[in-house]
């Protein structure tokens, strides 16, 4: 029977011949990708089967799809994969309505921007030009885009917004964004009252704050203010929600509903109720009203 040599009985000559071979073989593999890859890369930056043809817009509702084509500075004929795609994000970020953008390549020839724009919670009268600017969940002004965009929705959509009032009047100008306790205590207000109950902040006019940071709420119908003070806004919001949906509900009209006697509880003055009715009303829902105390007369519920 045949010996089987095997690598560590082998003469030494052989071994360093095997490893130059393996050396070598290697060598030559990974040049062979190199000049493969190489012309790749080559083909891929230079070749006009990639030349952007075209470039898509996606997600505008106030904007126009042309002001971030011209803002995007992209040449038609260009190379797609040499497209810097977070610098033209960047840019498109530097428009006012704009939140955040993606630039995205689609082969072979096609940029696709796509926009995520901002969305006003509240309208802001501007007492040096007289504009009226919307102003989203980040504090961010946002100009009224609808003399610039025909057909815009952006004019209509900060017109039937609340007007939020008593904000620094040398901050109101476009872009900027506020920083302020007062801006950042009613922004935060109105997302509560947003997560709580839609239907109520939409039928509000306008929120005012005052300059120790005092809330009031003026709503449309079924009540002349709300106040909400400025201390506890998360539970007073909770609580005006259910007293709000109850006056609704009742079609109670009152001159006010004011939140800020935390221990006391909610506190109205309703115009169309009478004692009689008050009586009638369940403990429960009296308790919605006036809790651990409180009296009403014939005129309504007082503190």
């Amino acid at each position: 029977m045949a010996k089987v040599q095997t690598r560590t009985q082998q003469p030494e000559w052989k071994k360093v011949l095997h490893g130059a071979w393996t050396v070598v073989k290697w060598t030559l593999i990974a040049g062979l990708l190199g000049v493969g890859a190489f012309d790749l890369f080559r083909f891929l930056l230079c070749s006009e089967f990639f030349a952007i043809r075209k470039i898509e817009v996606q997600g505008c509702i106030q904007t126009r799809e042309a002001e971030f084509v011209q803002l995007s500075d992209i040449a038609l004929g260009g190379n797609l994969f040499r497209l810097p795609a977070r610098r033209v994000a960047k840019r498109i970020e530097l428009h006012s309505w704009v939140e955040a953008a993606r630039v995205v390549r689609v082969l072979p020839d096609t940029v696709r921007i796509v926009v995520y724009e901002r969305r006003p919670l509240a309208a802001i009268n501007s007492q040096f030009d007289g504009q009226v600017y919307g102003i989203d969940s980040h504090r961010v002004l946002l100009p009224d885009l609808a003399q610039h965009s025909p057909g815009s929705a952006t004019g209509a959509a900060c017109f039937d917004l609340p007007i939020l009032t008593g904000l620094p009047a040398e901050q109101i100008f476009p872009g900027n964004q506020l920083n302020d306790d007062r801006t950042r205590r009613a922004i935060e207000t109105l997302l509560l009252l947003q997560t709580l109950d839609p239907d109520l902040l939409a039928r509000l006019s306008e929120i005012h704050i005052d300059e120790q940071g005092q809330l009031m709420l003026y709503p449309l119908e079924c009540a002349e203010v709300v106040y909400l003070g400025k201390e506890n806004l998360q539970k007073r919001a909770w609580r005006l929600v259910k007293v709000w949906n109850y006056l609704d509900e009742h079609d109670i009209v009152t001159r006010y509903i004011d939140c800020r006697f935390d221990a006391q509880g909610v506190v109205t003055r309703p115009e169309n109720m009478t004692l009689e009715k008050w009586n009638s009303l369940p403990l429960t829902d009296r308790n919605l009203f006036l809790a651990d105390g409180g009296s009403i007369d014939s005129g309504g519920m007082t503190p």
